[in-house]
């Protein structure tokens, strides 16, 4: 076995120590210093491990593929003999394997088979800095296994970019091995100003550049952000002339594996490789020497909105670009353009967001389940997801019957952890199996887990599907894909996921063949159906199996408007994407929408829809369905009625008004209740003889002596709501009721009389009339009485016993205001003589004796003698 030289192989004493101390190691070196492909190799001979096998986690398949590659041909073996791998549906191993490369995911799913890792000596945890959510889980319950089962079990997590210190903390205050340097120089270059907003532009204009300033070069590396914008990258060169004599390819995680793998060898002629982040970790490509880096990658985010996950357009972390950087130096001196400035630069986060952070966790915690871990919370992590996610994730499962309510794995759940695919996708095909259908049920799961075959998705040409699904349709196209066998180019589909998908489903399909379970089996792939609407039916109702809580109702059009809403399982608006052929159901699945934010508000955007029956409800979750009869205060009646309404979940499917029943009562007084203590003021507003009866007890309560006097205030009326809303069924009727009487009767009889004698409601003045008083929130009670009326009175009337006086308004024989006073005496001596001056002349009929005090009152006109 021939090693070269590398940069990492003068730590490999440190990391052979660290490991024959102690059960785990962190090691830390820069990008292409040869981690990945010489540590593996250097540690197959070492004492502890035996015979036993080298288990290398890589984050992708192409890397896993690479990786074991590059080993094999250093060890001088035949790839599947000491090295081999394992991806997903493909695997080069043989029974003398020692060291095996997978990704993440397969950790996972072994341990479930096999809790103890028989034969596993040493687990390698290559690229833990990209932070998946597999290395997460898997790094959690290695140790776990190694801390109960197997603690001759050894634990090694490498990384370029790596914050050491919690991972080493974690596994036990490991040590930590670290190394230095690329393995060649690279140079890193910035732009002077922004880059063109347009991605491909830029990057475009990138290559031109490099191009330009070495012309006989080494091959480039052009990291994008996803499969688009490498797309029409690379349609921008195809059209420049200057770029013929290039090899320009595409490399993402969209293409077949064959096909990633030859984008990654030699070409025979000056290469440019656009790339996503696939390329960015344990991946070496021959002759690359110059790495244009756009500094944008798409990034799987959760939607708390939703409660789907979108790819985002985001800026990398500056842990992102030194991974990138490295790309540069691995075979030769390298040069890296930025496209960003230096100012820029230092404005990036230092590192990603780890996906635990972020995505849906259903398929983690069906998995702690099938450990089982019924709490997901109480798991040993490595870093604790965010509860919230954790119980939106429980209950997705337990609402597909994958865990029980105490969090245990069910059967039915068992079933779709042995599926490779996430946990609706499973439950479609667990539901597919049991019901006989064929291919076209792992072509759907397929298509769910993938990116979009269809190039222009508003095209949409005559299909069965049309008008009942923004999804089905898509199968047209998959199989048009087929016809075609991949091959030539096609204006509506991209050929190179519909292969992806193909494959896939393929895979998907074996597989589920493997494991009949009750049902009708897997109908062979090309057997027609009897009846092509009853088999498109359940093909639709699969998406209802993999779905149940993106069920939604349609609500109705708001003023006949155009604009299609609906309200789905969880209570969230969201409006239908003009571009929908789903036009007319009253029920949908929503199978992919978009956050709010997209000019709707606070609604999301149904981007594609389903149409289900009611019937499919029944049938396939009727333990979800559930009717009521609830009796509750309808606000738009400002009355209690009653209403007869169906649920799926908490999805209102029907509603409708009946009338109130005599046994309704106590129900009814409780719903007007709770509404007036929402909102008490709208009840005791406008309540003019309430109003007067509180101000009269509150002047009373002032003038101490009478605290046990009630306040009439919100507290109390809502203390006395009980009583008060008996025989009631609106708010009409509340505010009808005699609150003064209520209160008068609720009064003890000392306090009845004190409230008659000291605060009454009229006063009699000296025409022996008796006056309605107004008393007030804040301020005397006034008396408003024509001047006439009281000549003869010579001080203010007061009340409370003499403690508080009117405020006297002085009336016109009109009734206008004429003077407001609370000193009569000293209006009679100053004020009046002035007044009697002016009034007499308006009002020669009435009087205006010099002496009032002397005059007697006088409540009409003066009758002149015939």
């Amino acid at each position: 076995m021939t090693i070269p030289i590398l940069p990492i192989e003068t730590e490999i004493p440190a990391l052979r120590a660290a490991l024959r101390q102690g059960p785990a190691a962190v090691l830390v070196a820069s990008p292409g210093a040869g981690k990945t492909t010489v540590v593996p190799l250097a540690l197959l001979g070492e004492p502890w491990l035996g015979q036993g096998r080298i288990l290398m986690l890589q984050p992708r398949r192409l890397a896993a593929l690479n990786a074991a590659r590059r080993m094999a041909a250093l060890h001088g073996s035949t790839l599947g003999e000491t090295v081999g791998y394992q991806v997903r549906f493909q695997k080069c191993l043989g029974p003398r394997t020692r060291i095996e490369v997978v990704t993440e995911g397969l950790l996972t799913r072994r341990l479930q088979r096999d809790p103890f890792l028989e034969g596993v000596g040493l687990l390698v945890f290559d690229e833990f800095h990209e932070r998946s959510i597999h290395s997460d889980l898997g790094l959690a319950m290695a140790r776990e296994v190694q801390q109960t089962v197997r603690p001759d079990l050894k634990i090694l997590v490498m990384s370029a970019t790596l914050e050491a210190e919690p991972v080493r903390r974690f596994l036990g205050d490991c040590p930590l091995v670290t190394g230095h340097g690329f393995l060649h120089p690279v140079t890193i270059g910035w732009l002077d100003r922004p880059a063109d907003p347009s991605i491909p532009r830029a990057a475009a204009a990138a290559v031109r550049r490099v191009l330009a300033a070495d012309p006989a070069g080494g091959d480039l590396l052009v990291f994008l952000p996803g499969a688009g914008e490498i797309a029409r990258t690379q349609d921008l060169l195809d059209e420049d002339p200057a770029m013929r004599a290039l090899a320009v390819t595409p490399l993402h995680g969209s293409l077949p594996l064959d096909r990633q793998d030859q984008a990654i060898r030699p070409q025979g002629r000056r290469k440019v490789v656009l790339a996503t982040n696939i390329a960015e970790t344990s991946l070496t490509i021959e002759g690359i020497t110059a790495v244009i880096d756009t500094g944008w990658c798409r990034t799987v985010r959760l939607d708390p909105t939703t409660g789907l996950e979108k790819l985002e357009l985001e800026r990398i972390s500056r842990a992102n670009a030194d991974q990138r950087a490295g790309r540069a130096g691995r075979t030769g001196p390298g040069r890296v353009l930025r496209l960003w400035t230096e100012a820029e630069h230092r404005q990036l986060p230092a590192a990603p967001t780890p996906e635990i952070l972020r995505v849906d966790l259903g398929e983690v915690v069906l998995e702690l389940a099938g450990w089982g871990t019924h709490d997901p919370a109480a798991f040993g992590w490595f870093q604790p997801p965010p509860a919230p996610a954790l119980a939106a994730a429980r209950q997705v499962l337990a609402g597909l019957g994958a865990i029980d309510p105490a969090g245990a794995i069910t059967p039915l759940g068992r079933r779709m952890l042995e599926l490779p695919i996430a946990p609706r996708l499973a439950r479609m095909l667990v539901a597919a199996a049991d019901q006989g259908l064929g291919r076209d049920a792992a072509d759907l799961a397929a298509l769910l887990g993938e990116r979009d075959l269809a190039l222009r998705p508003d095209e949409r040409r005559a299909s069965p599907f049309l008008g009942r699904s923004d999804f089905l349709w898509r199968l047209d196209l998959l199989q048009e894909a087929r016809s075609a066998n991949f091959q030539g180019r096609s204006a509506t589909v991209d050929l190179r996921v519909a292969r992806r998908v193909d494959e896939i489903a393929r895979q998907l399909e074996r597989i589920v063949r493997r494991r009949p379970a009750g049902g009708a089996g897997i109908r062979p792939a090309g057997d027609p159906p009897a009846d092509r609407r009853s088999y498109e039916d359940r093909l639709l109702k699969l998406l209802l199996y993999g779905f149940p809580d993106r069920v939604a109702r349609r609500r109705p059009r708001a003023g006949g408007g155009e604009v299609i809403q609906y309200v789905m399982v969880g209570g969230r608006g969201l409006r239908l994407d003009p571009g929908s052929s789903v036009r007319d159901s009253e029920l949908v699945i929503v199978v992919a929408a978009d956050g709010a934010g997209h000019g709707y508000g606070n609604e999301a955007l149904i981007r594609w829809a389903s149409h289900i029956e009611r019937e499919w409800l029944e049938e396939a979750f009727p333990h979800l369905l559930r009717r009521d009869r609830e009796v509750f205060f309808d606000r738009d009646r400002q009355a209690v009625v009653a209403r007869r309404r169906a649920w799926f979940a908490d999805l209102v499917l029907e509603e409708q008004v009946t009338a109130l029943r005599p046994e309704d009562g106590p129900a009814v007084e409780a719903a007007l209740a709770a509404e007036v203590r929402r909102d008490p003021a709208a009840v005791l507003a406008g309540s003019e003889a309430f109003d007067q009866l509180r101000w009269r007890l509150a002047l009373l309560r002032s003038a101490g002596g009478f605290d046990r006097l009630p306040a009439l205030d919100q507290a109390w009326f809502l203390e006395h709501l009980d009583r008060l809303v008996e025989g009631c069924r609106s708010l009409a009727d509340l505010r009808g009721l005699d609150l003064v009487r209520f209160v008068e009767r609720e009064l003890e009889p000392a306090a009845r009389r004190a409230l008659d004698t000291h605060v009454p409601e009229r006063l009699a003045v000296p025409t022996g009339s008796r006056v309605r008083l107004i008393y007030q929130a804040a301020g005397p009670p006034i008396l408003r009485v024509k001047l006439q009326e009281l000549f003869g009175l010579v001080e203010t009337p007061r009340l409370v016993g003499g403690r508080v006086p009117v405020l006297i308004h002085l009336l016109s024989p009109a009734g206008r205001p004429l003077q407001i006073t609370q000193d009569l005496h000293s209006f009679w001596q100053n004020g009046y003589p002035a007044l009697r001056r002016e009034m007499r002349g308006q009002y020669p009929r009435h009087p205006w004796p010099e002496d009032p005090l002397t005059a007697p009152p006088q409540r009409g006109v003066v009758r002149r003698p015939r």
